[in-house]
């Protein structure tokens, strides 16, 4: 048995407890978080994090592999007033950027040490990255409500501070064009607000509107766990580098475009959100598994 070590500032998206629990689920291996700061909206994953100095330094001690999550970890040595120099001298490790938000940051700081990357946009700025998906245990409980579908579709969109990141204008300017020729749609804007809140909120929609910006987010691959058609911007660069991945699969998003949006979302009816949303809980269950891919991340350490 190997102990993973996931080493985060924060836990935007709760994406390294995520990872942390299905290894911790579905692998012989054990897996720890040390997160410097707290859950923002709770913790409904249910993560245990060590909280003492002496704990922490004993996980740290006993890790196999580091897996490190963003680069102001890296660049401090350091996490929750610990130094992990050592740490990193001995011990195998990987820094992972999740998305966008982090390009920027990423882009300041290019390292010559392994890398993953989960969003396919951010391939071309580092040559020895790999993309790794993030990953969500598709059988939790969380996922798996489901409603009849709504008479009126509804379409939500979440609320975000990296609002131009998200596309929030393209999703007003649609409603107040749907309004104006007869609202076909509802249009929800679901706030910031606890992850089971929001899942709840999103499982009473049949459309969720993730973002245009090329690739895809959490919420289009908990969206599909959830049944619902999924409208995003992944556009051919991010689907080849997807496909590749799920070895030719390719997730069931409703492709869009900043050109296109509002004529696509007028496309959409009763019939192919049914279709969609079977689709999208069939390719959560299959190709995008988090027992299968986490098993292919296990491997990744294991070549490090």
């Amino acid at each position: 048995m190997s102990v993973f070590v996931h080493l985060a500032q924060t836990n935007t998206a709760y994406a390294p407890a995520r990872f942390v629990n299905l290894i911790n689920k579905y692998t012989e291996h054990r897996a720890y978080l040390i997160q410097a700061r707290g859950f923002v909206f709770g913790n409904p994953l249910g993560i245990v994090c060590p909280k003492t100095i002496e704990r922490i330094q004993e996980i740290l001690d006993k890790a196999d592999v580091l897996h490190i999550h963003g680069n102001h970890i890296y660049d401090k040595k350091k996490i929750a007033g610990i130094k992990i120099d050592k740490h990193l001298q001995r011990k195998p490790f990987v820094l992972h950027y999740h998305g966008t938000p982090q390009r920027e940051q990423a882009r300041r700081c290019q390292r010559n040490v392994p890398l993953l990357v989960s969003t396919p946009e951010m391939l071309p700025l580092f040559p020895i990255a790999k993309y790794f998906p993030n990953l969500i245990d598709e059988t939790h409980e969380i996922y798996t409500k489901r409603k009849k579908q709504n008479k009126k579709l509804k379409i939500c969109h979440h609320f975000s501070f990296h609002w131009k990141l998200k596309d929030t204008g393209f999703f007003d300017a649609a409603k107040a064009q749907f309004i104006q020729n007869g609202n076909s749609l509802n249009f929800v804007m679901l706030e910031q607000m606890a992850l089971v809140d929001a899942l709840n909120q999103r499982a009473s929609c049949d459309v969720c509107f993730d973002h245009l910006q090329g690739y895809y987010g959490f919420i289009s691959i908990e969206s599909m766990a959830q049944g619902l058609l999924v409208a995003n911007g992944c556009n051919a660069q991010s689907q080849k580098e997807i496909k590749d991945f799920f070895f030719g699969e390719l997730p069931p998003f409703f492709y869009t475009s900043k050109k296109t949006f509002v004529q696509d979302l007028k496309k959409i009816t009763p019939e192919m959100v049914d279709e969609y949303g079977a689709k999208g809980i069939k390719f959560m269950h299959g190709p995008w598994a988090g027992k299968k891919n986490i098993e292919r991340l296990v491997r990744y350490y294991e070549k490090l």
